[in-house]
């Protein structure tokens, strides 16, 4: 009898096809338990949010950052993966120490790297981000952001400020290629510039989109549910948003299964004050949607199922040191890492770990086949064929591998009496 073993339990890669660009969307103040309402009570009136959970991965019961429930600190926690402050065992490279949510315009050094500001409190070593891992491989990367606030974003990873590139070719310090930030709503212009990057196929392998709309409607006239009131109309705003995306990746073919948006928030809002949320206990501040549409991830799942490591929290708001930890907005950081096919952001602490399915079957002449998702964009496939050995002799496979909207596969021609396969994810 011919047999076949796949393994997943040596995982360590190298790009290759699969998703070629995530675009990660932060919206403002979008708070979970609101939002759920608005799309599961009235899915045609937020067609593209509903399209987003029907079609993708979902929870409206997220958490942003446990000790802060602030758009600054939050932006900085998703960007490099880290909390806020730091939970009792960690380093001091795996959270970021930044808790001001009113950070200076100017470049003064009031830098994510330096901590300058009062408010500063781990100065020490280098926070990598999300860009750094991106970049210093030689893809690019932009930002768009709808608060000068979060200028901060940018001039943390700028030429001066970002860390010398030791990884291949030196792409230099500069890890964002392209910026643009306005000062509050609307947000169009942003959602003119990426769908214009979108159509005009110059959309860059890792995109940071800030909306601001709801969080700055929140303020002015509270996070309310009202059918015709300010937050809920904006909601609709931020959905006819997500449209223009979504047509523009539906009109470009050349993208068709190679894109993935990720999208939440860095809090919700009306906690306990109806027009704030800076209380990061009151559990409308620290519930908040995310949202992952990628190829391969199964249409109208939730959110938590697709995930070895995160558990739905239900109503509590567990610490960072907890055994059984939610989905974070600051895991977008190294999920996007996974799904771009880059290793972990450096020295960062959220590491969300997506399900690595493999599964061994026969195709219709009965040869063996070995599926993944195909979402696991930069893991490789290798065999062995000898595992009695001290070294057991592994070699990657290039050949026979197709891939269709969820899986990729590889035919094993003719079946072998035994062979083993592995994956091994990005290093």
């Amino acid at each position: 009898m011919k047999t076949i073993l796949a393994l997943s339990s040596a995982l360590c890669l190298q790009a290759s096809a699969g998703i070629q660009h995530v675009i990660a969307i932060s919206v403002d103040g979008l708070r979970g338990d609101f939002l759920e309402t608005f799309v599961v009570g009235s899915p045609a009136t937020f067609p593209n949010f509903a399209r987003l959970k029907n079609t993708g991965a979902s929870t409206f019961n997220a958490r942003c950052d446990y000790d802060y429930s602030e758009t600054i600190p939050n932006h900085v926690a998703m960007i490099t993966g880290r909390p806020v402050l730091q939970p009792g065992g960690l380093t001091t490279s795996e959270f970021t120490g930044y808790t001001t949510n009113f950070p200076v315009d100017t470049p003064t050094p009031d830098y994510v790297q330096t901590y300058a500001v009062a408010s500063g409190t781990n100065s020490g070593p280098y926070k990598a981000s999300i860009f750094d891992m991106v970049h210093d491989r030689g893809m690019s990367t932009a930002i768009l952001l709808g608060k000068t606030r979060l200028t901060i974003c940018d001039r943390s990873f700028n030429a001066t400020t970002g860390a010398l590139d030791v990884t291949g070719v030196d792409n230099g310090r500069d890890k964002i290629d392209f910026a643009q930030i306005q000062n509050g709503l609307p947000s169009t212009a942003l959602i003119n510039t990426l769908t214009a990057r979108i159509t005009g196929s110059t959309l860059e392998k890792f995109t940071f989109l800030h909306i601001t709309d709801p969080d700055t409607t929140g303020h002015a006239s509270s996070w309310t549910t009202t059918v015709g009131g300010a937050y809920r109309n904006t909601i609709i705003t931020v959905d006819g948003f997500l449209g223009s995306i979504f047509a523009a990746l539906d009109g470009n073919a050349a993208l068709a299964g190679k894109v993935a948006i990720i999208l939440t928030a860095d809090h919700g809002g009306g906690g306990v004050t109806s027009n704030a949320h800076t209380e990061a206990t009151a559990a409308g501040n620290y519930t908040i949607p995310f949202f992952v549409f990628a190829p391969g991830i199964p249409a109208g799942s939730d959110l938590y199922s697709i995930f070895d490591n995160r558990v739905n929290p239900g109503s509590t708001r567990p610490t960072f040191l907890a055994a059984a930890q939610p989905v974070h907005n600051a895991d977008i950081a190294n999920l996007s890492a996974e799904l771009i096919g880059v290793p972990q952001v450096t020295n960062s602490f959220l590491k969300p770990s997506l399900k690595k399915p493999v599964t061994v079957a026969a195709d219709l002449s009965g040869n063996p086949t070995v599926n993944w998702p195909i979402y696991l964009t930069g893991w490789t496939l290798e065999l062995c064929d000898d595992l009695s050995v001290a070294v057991p002799v592994w070699t990657n496979v290039t050949t026979g591998i197709t891939e269709s909207a969820m899986l990729k596969t590889h035919t094993v021609t003719p079946a072998p009496a035994a062979r083993f396969f592995r994956l091994r994810s990005p290093q």
